[in-house]
Formats: structure tokens, sequence, C-alpha cells
């Protein structure tokens, strides 16, 4: 188990020590000794503790309420105030800024440890619940704006078509069921990758972790996405061969889906899509690579940041929710893999991801390197 790490902020020196002393030896890292609020701020830079235990009144009074009034807002750690003052005063102003404990000197050990690590998990808790509050409204940020906008176009579509079906032509009416059909495609890849998402962020994802031939895996990808890529007239390539990755094959299935259609859903008429692979040690790096119209580096640094990701309109005006690269990123690391993505504007995208390999027994000559 983990050893939880504290910075002390206490400006009499002999009482620093004697609480390192004593936290060290019941398991806790200390991480630094400050003695004063500038200090502290200085020891937080080079590294991050669990948890700090500060004095209220260092070198001037009352100045460790406000150096940990800072590093709760500022670093997101949980501070106990430690004082040898119990008047209601201290007391008051030291609660406005919602401290994660309070001791008054002298304090037994027990009832320090019992502080400390009733503060830490009260943190992680509250850590947790905002993530899950941020999910959440992400969740309804995504469901009223691209679940409403194309049910509505769906709606006024069929409205139209229900009016007017008499007097249309047989090719507008084609067009106008193409339109329909197009949409209700799209509701519906959204509506897996949402539910996808969603129970990977609550913590529900199950992993069905299996031997698998990559191969296999990219030609069913190839498979149903042959149609938009004929429409589209974009070319699927695959120089794919014996690799055998460990992974959950719904998921594998799902990642290559996303990545070959924003890859397609970026790039020109005339332009291709390919996925490549490699093994390297115990992992097999696979690359999904087009000749699209590539992101910016503003794009690029929002990527995988739902607070901030935009939606971006496809070669033809695709429309998307930049779920699917998130639900990507979830679910290779759910496997135990990493995702990277490169791009330049003009000259189109690569992601690459890892997944863990099939051992083998006997050693392999080098791999090609990828493209």
């Amino acid at each position: 188990m983990k050893a939880f790490s504290i910075l002390i902020v206490e400006d009499e020196g002999i009482a620093a020590l004697a609480l390192q002393e004593s936290l060290e030896l019941s398991g806790y890292r200390v991480t630094g000794s400050a003695s004063s609020g500038s200090e502290a701020m200085e020891l937080l830079e080079q590294e991050r503790p669990d948890l700090v235990l500060m004095d209220i009144n260092l070198q001037e009074k009352e100045e460790g309420i406000f150096a940990g009034e800072k590093i709760m807002k500022e670093y997101d750690i949980p501070v106990v105030f430690l004082t040898a003052y119990a008047d209601r005063a201290t007391i008051s102003k030291a609660k406005e800024v919602f401290p994660y404990g309070y001791m008054v000197k002298p304090y037994s050990e027990p009832e320090l440890y019992a502080v400390i690590e009733t503060a830490i998990h009260k943190h992680l808790a509250d850590k947790k619940q905002r993530e899950l509050h941020q999910v959440k409204d992400k969740f309804y940020s995504i469901v009223a704006h691209d679940l409403r906008s194309p049910l509505a176009a769906l709606a006024f579509t069929t409205r139209l078509l229900n009016r007017k079906i008499d007097e249309l032509p047989r090719e507008e009416i084609k067009e106008f069921i193409e339109e329909i059909h197009e949409t209700v495609q799209n509701i519906n890849q959204f509506t897996e990758n949402l539910l996808e998402w969603t129970r990977s962020q609550s913590g529900k994802l199950q992993v069905y972790a299996e031997p698998l031939l990559l191969a296999d895996i990219v030609d069913e990808a190839f498979v149903l996405l042959k149609g938009r890529a004929k429409e589209k007239e974009i070319l699927l390539k695959s120089s794919v061969k014996e690799e055998l990755v460990v992974a959950d094959k719904n998921m594998l299935r799902s990642i290559l889906l996303n990545l070959l259609q924003n890859g397609m859903k970026f790039t020109l008429p005339g332009g291709a899509v390919q996925v490549n692979s490699k093994r390297e040690e115990n992992q097999v790096m696979i690359q999904v690579k087009d000749n699209g119209i590539g992101m910016s580096e503003e794009q690029l640094e929002q990527l995988f940041d739902f607070k901030t990701s935009r939606h971006t309109l496809g070669t033809s005006e695709e429309k998307g929710t930049g779920l699917g690269l998130l639900l990507c990123k979830e679910f290779v690391e759910a496997n135990g893999g990493e995702i990277e993505v490169k791009s330049r504007q003009g000259e189109g995208t690569e992601v690459l991801f890892t997944l863990p390999a099939v051992p083998v027994q006997n050693a392999e000559a080098p791999a090609d390197p990828i493209d």
C-alpha cells in the first residue's frame, strides 16, 4: 500500500523535527518542512504531497490560514491546521477557508493520525465527486447539443417529406431518404459511443481481454466502412500482418472504427487512410494514418480534453462530437495501452496506440519500422 506523503509547515524547528519523526515512525513519508507560507509554496513546486500540516501562526499571525487557503485553491491539496490557540476568533477565521481538519496543540498521536487519514480520504472522495459532476455536466452538454441537433434535422426532413411526397420527383425523394438514413446512422453511432463513454466514466467498464489476430479486426472494420469509403472515394489500406494482441475484441473494433472514421472524415476525396503495425518487445504499436487536412497545434492540445474540445466539420461537411476519440483513449488505456496523436495542418494525421502483445517463446527478428 502506498505511504501517504505529508508536507510540514511549522516555524518552530524542534516542534517540526518532533512531528516529522513521529510521522515517519508511523509510516508516512514527509516531503519536506517549511517555516513560512512562501517556503511551503516553493516546496510544493518541487513535489506535491497528499496532505499539508499547517501551523496557523507562523512568522506572522494567522499567516498559516492565508497560506492554507491558497494551497487548497491553487494546488488542490488538503490542509489540516495545527495551532496552540483554541480561541473562538482563531477557530472562526480558520473555518472560513474550509480546512480538512483542525488540531489544537498539544494533541495525541492517535488523534493526529485519525485526522490525517480522514482528511486525505475525504479529499479523495471530494475529488471523485467533482469528477463525477464534470462527467454529468459533459453528458448533459453532449445530449443537449449533439443529439438534439440531428434529431431536430430528422424531424424537419421527415415532416417536409410527409407534406410534399406527392409533389416531389422520385430522385428528390431518394435524396431525402438517403439524408434520413445517414442521420439515423450518425445518431446510432453517437448513441453507442455515448453509452460506452458514460460506462467507462462511471467505473462500470469491464474488459474481457483475449488473444486476437489484429489483421482480422482491421478487416472487420474495413468491411463495415467499405460503403462510406467508396462514397467518399477514400482508399482504405492495411499492412497489418500476423501480430497477436491481448485486448477486448469489442473495444478494439470500436477503437479502429472510430479512428478510421475520423481519418475518412478529414481526408479529401481521392485520399487514403492506412493501418500499420509492428511488434515492440511485449507490445504492438498500431498506427492509423491519413493524408487529410490535419490539425493545428491548438486543436492537438485540446484533443483529449472534453471541457475544451470543439466540433469540426469534415471535408464533406460531416458532423461529429469529438466523443469517439475520447472513447478511443478510454478503451486503449483500459486495455493497458497508450495513445498519441501527431498532426500538421495540410499534411494529415497519425494516431499511434499500443496494446499488449501475446507473449512468444522464441525471440523474433526486429520488425520493420512503421512508415
